[in-house]
C-alpha cells in the first residue's frame, strides 16, 4: 500500500525552501501512430498506450490495426505514388490526452505487391510521422480464404 502525503494547509516560513523558474508553458502535443497487422502488435501497442482493449475480435489477416495517440481519425484516404508505392494519409485532429483506435479492412486498399506508407497529418497536410508496412499480408489472405472455402465445403 501506498502512504499519501498530508495535504499542505500552511507552510510555515523556517520550512519553506526559494526555488527559481527557468521555464514554464503547455507542452505542444504531436500525434502517433501505430500499425498492427499482426495480434502480437495489437496486443503490444496496447501496452505501450496502456490501452485497455474492447472486446474486439481483431483479425490480423483481414484487417490492420490503427491506434493514434493525441489525435483523432477525421479521414483515410489512398493516395497512389511511385509503381509499388501507395501512400494511406491518415488525417486527425490534434487533442491532448487523447486516444483513437481502429481497424481498416485489408480488401479496402491492398493490392498484391505494393508498399504502403502511412501518413499521419493534420487537415491541414502537416505531416506528423510516417510509417512503412512492408506486405505480408499475402499469405494471410491466403489463409483467409482457405478458412472461407473450407466453411463454404462443410456447408453443402
Amino acid at each position: 500500500m501506498v502512504d499519501t502525503a498530508d495535504p499542505v494547509v500552511d507552510v510555515k516560513d523556517e520550512n519553506k525552501i526559494e526555488f527559481t523558474t527557468t521555464d514554464q508553458g503547455k507542452m505542444k502535443v504531436t500525434p502517433t501512430i501505430r500499425l498492427a497487422d499482426q495480434q502480437e502488435d495489437w496486443t503490444k501497442i496496447a501496452r505501450e498506450f496502456n490501452l485497455k482493449l474492447p472486446e474486439y475480435p481483431f483479425n490480423p489477416h483481414g484487417e490492420v490495426g490503427i491506434f493514434v495517440l493525441n489525435g483523432k481519425v477525421k479521414n483515410i484516404e489512398l493516395l497512389p505514388q511511385a509503381d509499388k508505392q501507395v501512400q494511406v494519409r491518415v488525417s486527425v485532429d490534434v487533442k491532448d490526452n487523447y486516444y483513437h483506435l481502429g481497424t481498416v479492412n485489408k480488401r479496402d486498399y491492398w493490392e498484391e505487391g505494393k508498399e504502403y506508407l502511412w501518413v499521419l497529418t493534420d487537415q491541414k497536410g502537416q505531416v506528423f510521422e510516417e510509417k512503412v508496412i512492408e506486405d505480408e499480408i499475402k499469405e494471410g489472405e491466403e489463409a483467409e480464404k482457405s478458412e472461407e472455402e473450407a466453411e463454404s465445403n462443410t456447408d453443402n
